[in-house]
């Protein structure tokens, strides 16, 4: 594996440490909350995809990793300086954890990947 390959791999879950470290403290309280709630719709979507066809299930996969990057793109838009912006934390924690599963993440980067995920969802209860 190349440098290149190994720091690929491992992108998706240093985006949800980043998230996870920068929306951690007493202040951050709504913005965990937020990243929650949409990490728990999204799993609960994929859920539901999962019964489908692979090819319907990759069709709809495409269709999450473009609607959340537009959403994180627009939070930038909007004026979002990083980590911490609600808007663009809940949107890039989405579009990391789509876009592993697009990518066919190696195994253990996609087990960190879902163990960050379900840290970020439990964290806000």
């Amino acid at each position: 594996m190349t440098t290149e390959q190994g720091r690929i791999m491992g992108f998706h879950s240093e985006e949800l440490e980043r998230i996870k470290k920068a929306t951690s403290g007493m202040f951050k309280k709504k913005t965990r909350e937020r990243i929650a709630y949409s990490l728990l719709r999204l799993s609960m979507h994929l859920e539901v995809v999962g019964k489908r066809s692979d090819q319907e299930i990759e069709v709809e996969i495409k269709k999450l990793v473009n609607a959340f990057s537009s959403a994180r793109q627009q939070a930038l838009a909007n004026g979002a300086k990083g980590y911490s912006d609600p808007d663009w934390a809940e949107a890039a924690a989405c579009e990391s954890w789509v876009q592993a599963m697009m990518l066919n993440t190696d195994p253990q980067e996609m087990a960190k990947v879902n163990q960050l995920v379900h840290e970020l969802i439990e964290r806000a209860r």
